[in-house]
């Protein structure tokens, strides 16, 4: 699967409704309109989120990772990483997406 590459970024058209979009050389390449501006920030980190998703489903299917009382070494990093990710959906638009 591809999505659109670079930053996906949310801003009022000039129809005034909310777009997400990524900028490009000559303009702006809109991924889709009228979202609410609680939303934006959860589709904005949708590329990001895929790709974190695609890694941990890989490390959590692979039965050849040496693993510490249940555990592997890199399961606190994909912790972390899945929290940065969740932390980008509400980060702009407060809690509950306020």
């Amino acid at each position: 699967m591809e999505c659109t590459k670079g930053k996906w970024e949310d801003k009022l058209s000039v129809t005034g409704e909310r777009i997400i979009y990524v900028e490009t050389e000559d303009n702006i390449e809109v991924i889709c309109r009228g979202v609410r501006h609680f939303n934006a920030p959860i589709i904005k980190a949708a590329p990001e989120m895929y790709e974190v998703l695609k890694e941990v489903l890989e490390h959590v299917e692979d039965e050849n990772i040496p693993r510490v009382n249940g555990q592997c070494t890199l399961c606190k990093t994909y912790r972390d990483k899945i929290r940065r990710i969740l932390a980008l959906t509400i980060a702009e638009g407060g809690k509950n997406g306020e």
